[in-house]
């Protein structure tokens, strides 16, 4: 139970149904004495006012759920509606605590207006896993590595070994490369050199100066 001062929580208030929470925030602990109970006094922002919670639970991690049940309930009072949805933003906005990524992620790729052909791809791991591969294309110092590590809030292990994928393009261009130099025989123009920095074009251009025979084409 959220009972602790300044916190936000899913409150049943006076007069409402069982089934319906209002989102508030604490105020503090009412104890009866010689009645036997604790209450907890909330603030309910629609009303300006506090008042004693029969029930109370922490805004998270049942959320979602207090949310669909108060869209139901309130589906047929718009006006209603109006209002608790605006306290439940103020809850989200100021106290919530941490937003989870995915759950963003989820709420937005899912709605109808986005148009998406395939919203269920678009998601944090994916996306990892994307700028991960994608930088593999640029030269990055160790320094610049960790910066977009920290950014992706995981490790270097996690990063090379659960999030970098093997680019496709990247592989057949490397490889490329290394199977002209092979075929043309042009192994000692290029002998020391690192793959990025030599260039398809740069093959070609000096398998054009040099007057080889390529190992391809001699005969045993």
């Amino acid at each position: 139970m959220a009972s602790r001062k300044g916190t936000y929580a899913s409150a049943q208030l006076p007069g409402m149904p069982p089934s319906f929470m209002w989102p508030v925030r604490v105020e503090g602990t009412v104890i009866a004495e010689g009645r036997g109970y604790c209450k907890t006094e909330v603030y309910c922002r629609a009303d300006d006012a506090v008042f004693l919670a029969k029930k109370l639970e922490s805004f998270r991690p049942r959320a979602d759920i207090w949310k669909a049940k108060g869209e139901k309930a309130l589906r047929k009072k718009p006006e209603t509606f109006r209002i608790w949805h605006d306290d439940l933003l103020w809850v989200e906005e100021n106290g919530a605590g941490v937003f989870r990524a995915y759950d963003a992620i989820l709420e937005l790729t899912r709605d109808p207006r986005a148009g998406l052909s395939s919203p269920d791809l678009i998601r944090t791991s994916n996306m990892r896993k994307y700028m991960a591969t994608m930088v593999q294309a640029m030269s990055t110092d160790e320094s610049q590595k960790q910066w977009i590590i920290d950014h992706l809030g995981h490790t270097m292990d996690v990063h090379t070994v659960h999030y970098r994928q093997t680019s496709d393009v990247l592989e057949r261009i490397e490889v490329a490369k290394i199977l002209l130099i092979q075929d043309l025989g042009l192994v000692g123009q290029f002998r020391g050199k690192r793959l990025e920095e030599i260039q398809l074009d740069e093959i070609m251009e000096v398998q054009a100066d040099v007057d080889v025979t390529p190992p391809s084409t001699l005969e045993h």
